[in-house]
């Protein structure tokens, strides 16, 4: 039987029992269904082999790569951007995700070597970086510069909340957001709406909004909102009231004074479509 006739569900279970170096060795010359190589707790000595012997003869068909830089698998990421990343040619990389990234200067050569792919996903994952904040800005900048670029997660750990800035690039191409472990005040939500003005789905925190804050005008691009909040004031609720298109919503909050029924009033009076 040829594995190419085979449908992507069955795949996927064969795929379950076998480690990814094996995999790539076994099914690089398969058809373009393969996705790429998931890098993740992979040795030194699995990483290096499939970089130098398979590699190379999937690269211009990789949909997209995972890379981490944690305890077991050290400068992973920098090794695969300095010897590998720009000598071959992934045409076809769409999604690319890093993992446990620390360093500020890695993450500087990041940025500049996507700008030459067709990315339309791109995740940082548990990332701890002390950047000044001008620097992130510049990082951010770059991200939402990729004109193709679709899906954002950024999950960043910084010593200080306030380290974290906005983007000041106007993406009309981002959909998908999802900011973890950084707590937005109602400022940089706003520039936040601003610069992704197609945005459809977003997971953030926020501060606790004041009693008065408004926002400027309605939000109509999002549909599905994932909002982490310590204390629901009349700020969040303005808020909300400026999403009349919400079909999904998930608010986790700790204080506050609304029950069940007020509730369901403020669903039925703002959000018709949740």
């Amino acid at each position: 039987m040829n594995l190419e006739h085979l449908v992507n569900e069955l795949l996927l279970d064969i795929f379950e029992y076998l480690k990814s170096i094996h995999l790539l060795q076994a099914f690089s010359h398969l058809n373009s269904r393969t996705h790429g190589p998931d890098f993740r707790s992979i040795s030194k000595h699995d990483f290096d082999t499939i970089c130098q012997q398979n590699l190379p003869l999937i690269a211009d068909r990789i949909s997209g790569l995972r890379l981490s830089d944690d305890d077991d698998t050290p400068y992973q990421i920098d090794n695969f951007l300095s010897d590998y990343f720009t000598r071959h040619r992934f045409f076809q990389l769409k999604s690319l995700s890093l993992y446990h990234l620390s360093s500020n200067e890695i993450m500087k050569k990041v940025v500049l070597q996507i700008r030459h792919h067709p990315l339309t996903h791109f995740s940082l994952i548990n990332c701890d970086l002390t950047f000044h904040q001008k620097t992130l800005h510049d990082v951010l900048n770059r991200i939402w510069h990729l004109s193709n670029l679709k899906h954002c997660h950024l999950d960043l750990h910084f010593q200080y909340t306030s380290e974290f800035c906005i983007p000041t690039i106007r993406s009309k191409s981002i959909e998908h957001l999802c900011i973890e472990n950084v707590s937005l005040n109602s400022n940089q939500l706003s520039r936040l709406f601003r610069c992704t003005p197609n945005i459809q789905h977003l997971t953030t925190s926020i501060d606790k909004l004041s009693n008065i804050t408004q926002f400027p005008s309605v939000i109509q691009s999002i549909t599905s909102l994932k909002l982490v909040v310590n204390h629901l004031t009349q700020g969040t609720i303005n808020l909300l009231k400026k999403m009349p298109n919400l079909t999904v919503l998930t608010l986790q909050t700790g204080k506050h004074n609304m029950n069940g029924h007020q509730w369901k009033q403020f669903i039925v009076d703002y959000m018709s479509k949740l």
